[in-house]
């Protein structure tokens, strides 16, 4: 019933923020979510891109898909910034949660005319990262199933042998018949 509630309550919006919010809290878990907001982003604007969808309605559609408020903001401020003149590289400058490599890269990329390219090899830089990612947190991960396993096998053996022990000792203590109930004659 309480895993069911916990669910129930990570699916909803305020749930969401909150959760986010407790992981955010764990550094291996923090890095890698914020290496997944930004492989969506790089993947999702390029793909946009590429497509010809213009540069502003690109990066409102993907503030929607990146999956992170931090990120969504963001987002959304770069959009304004560049509606105001600033160029794609400044306006990804200013917002201190991307990385330094992806602002420098989209201020190369822009000046080149080749925005899209650059966000595709970020796109899979990140993706590569999200794997290696990945299988840390699965190696950091591990142990804890195996002591959680343990303690789970451990108190459901404890759950029939204490019983059993208890059955035992109170057969003992009613005590075997003796001399006294023993029927004549044996």
């Amino acid at each position: 019933m309480l895993v069911v509630l916990v669910i129930y309550f990570a699916m909803t919006t305020s749930g969401k923020r909150q959760l986010n919010t407790i992981f955010k809290t764990i550094p291996p878990i923090r890095r890698f979510m914020n290496s997944m907001s930004i492989q969506r982003l790089t993947d999702t604007l390029s793909s946009l891109l590429h497509s010809g969808m213009p540069l502003m309605e690109a990066i409102k559609v993907t503030a929607d898909t990146v999956g992170d408020d931090e990120y969504k903001n963001a987002l959304l401020h770069i959009n304004q910034n560049i509606g105001r003149g600033m160029t794609v590289g400044e306006a990804f400058k200013q917002e201190k949660i991307f990385p330094t490599i992806l602002s420098n890269l989209l201020s190369i990329g822009e000046k080149a005319g080749h925005v899209s390219e650059i966000l595709a090899t970020l796109s899979s830089f990140y993706k590569k990262e999200l794997e290696n990612q990945l299988k840390s947190l699965v190696a950091l991960i591990e142990p804890l199933i195996f002591v959680f396993m343990g303690v789970v096998v451990g108190g459901i053996a404890l759950s029939v042998i204490v019983p059993m022990y208890q059955m035992i000792g109170n057969m003992g203590s009613a005590g075997a018949p003796g001399a006294e109930g023993m029927p004549p004659g044996l």
